[in-house]
């Protein structure tokens, strides 16, 4: 059999009928064993409270301190892997190791988890050089030059020649790029 747990009330009751009434009696009138109620006593008689103590698991191995440490690291320098920040933590510490799953599982109660990044195109030099041109030229430019470098792109991208659904009927295509030019010369 095991033990079974007590709520708060019957442990309140158990002291408040301590003063009255033997061990034997509260144990009938609440409904528990009496060695619970001998428990209930001593525990109330030595500490003063009648909630039971949390000592039962592991003790965690991190303190406060360590786990800030941890949590420094990574705000420090977000890229940084599991495995860095536990090679990091174990030389500054000597008084214990951890895993680099010890180091996962405390960023993950503080809601830091791990992600991968998006992969970003690299530019070479004369890409770059490239764009820099392209926008020191462009720096001056009017709202009108843009709305004529759109138009110029939209009509090459839907009305040029090698786009065999658009080629049929050159009046609906005349018409169409008429109407797209008003809309932009009213928009800017």
């Amino acid at each position: 059999m095991g033990k079974k747990k007590i709520t708060d009330q019957q442990i309140w009751q158990i002291v408040g009928l301590l003063k009255d009434q033997t061990e034997r009696e509260i144990a009938e009138l609440v409904g528990v064993s009496q060695k619970c109620v001998n428990t209930t006593k001593r525990n109330f008689q030595a500490t003063s409270r009648v909630h039971n103590f949390g000592n039962c698991g592991r003790p965690p191995k991190l303190s406060d301190r360590d786990v800030s440490y941890i949590f420094r690291l990574v705000r420090k320098n977000p890229t940084t892997s599991y495995r860095q920040i536990a090679a990091d933590f174990n030389s500054k510490f000597e008084e214990h190791k951890i895993s680099r799953e010890t180091v996962r599982r405390v960023l993950a109660k503080k809601g830091i988890e791990s992600y991968s990044a998006v992969k970003k195109l690299l530019l070479t030099l004369s890409d770059r050089l490239k764009r820099y041109k392209w926008c020191k030229e462009k720096r001056n430019w009017t709202d009108k030059n843009w709305a004529t470098k759109l138009i110029k792109i939209w009509i090459f991208i839907f009305f040029d020649d090698r786009n065999n659904e658009q080629k049929d009927n050159p009046i609906e295509k005349k018409s169409l790029i008429l109407t797209f030019c008003d809309i932009l010369w009213k928009k800017f």
